[in-house]
C-alpha cells in the first residue's frame, strides 16, 4: 500500500540521517508531535472473520435485539473471536432475553478468563442471573467476591447485596 510505501521510505531516510548524524538532532528525530490516528478499524491486517460477527451482533445489541446478538456472539465465539467481550455481551444478551441458566454460563466463563475490563461487571450480572434462578445465596456470595470501591459497579453490587438481605429480614 501507499501507506507502507511512505513507511518505509521515511524509516530508510531517517536510518541514514541516525546513522550519519551525531549529538542532539538524532534525538530529535525520535519525537513524535502526533500520535497515529486511530479510526477504530485494523489498517494493517484485514479483519478476521469472528470480528465481523462481533461487530454485526452487537449491531444487533445496542439495537435492542438481545436474541440475535446471543445468536451472533456465540457465532463468533465459534469462530475464534475475542473471548472476553463476546462472552460478557453474550451473557448480558442471555439475561436480557429471560435465559438466566445461559447468562449464568457465559458470565461465569468471562470469570474464569481473569483480569479483564469485564471482570467486574461479569460478577454484578452473574450475581442478577442467579437471582433471576431464584438463588439468593449464591448471588450474595457472588456480590461478596467484588471489591469495593469508588466504581460505580462496586456500589451497585454493595446496594444489591444490601436489597437481598433486608428482603431476607421479612
Amino acid at each position: 500500500s501507499l501507506l507502507g510505501l511512505g513507511l518505509a521510505a521515511a524509516a530508510a531516510i531517517a536510518g541514514l540521517v541516525v546513522l550519519r548524524g551525531t549529538g542532539p538532532d538524532v534525538r530529535a528525530l525520535g519525537a513524535v508531535r502526533d500520535a497515529p490516528l486511530y479510526l477504530g478499524v485494523p489498517v494493517r491486517a484485514t479483519p478476521a472473520p469472528a470480528d465481523s460477527l462481533f461487530e454485526r451482533a452487537m449491531t444487533a445489541y445496542t439495537g435492542g435485539n438481545y436474541g440475535a446478538a446471543a445468536t451472533g456472539l456465540a457465532r463468533a465465539l465459534a469462530a475464534g473471536g475475542d473471548s472476553a467481550p463476546a462472552l460478557f455481551f453474550l451473557g448480558a444478551s442471555e439475561l436480557m432475553t429471560g435465559r438466566p441458566a445461559a447468562a449464568a454460563d457465559a458470565l461465569r466463563r468471562v470469570i474464569g478468563l481473569g483480569h479483564t475490563p469485564y471482570l467486574p461487571e461479569a460478577h454484578y450480572y452473574l450475581a442478577k442471573a442467579l437471582l433471576r434462578t431464584g438463588d439468593g445465596d449464591a448471588a450474595l456470595r457472588e456480590l461478596g467476591t467484588m471489591r469495593s470501591g469508588d466504581t460505580v459497579v462496586a456500589a451497585s453490587a454493595t446496594a444489591l447485596a444490601d436489597s437481598i438481605r433486608r428482603l431476607r429480614k421479612r
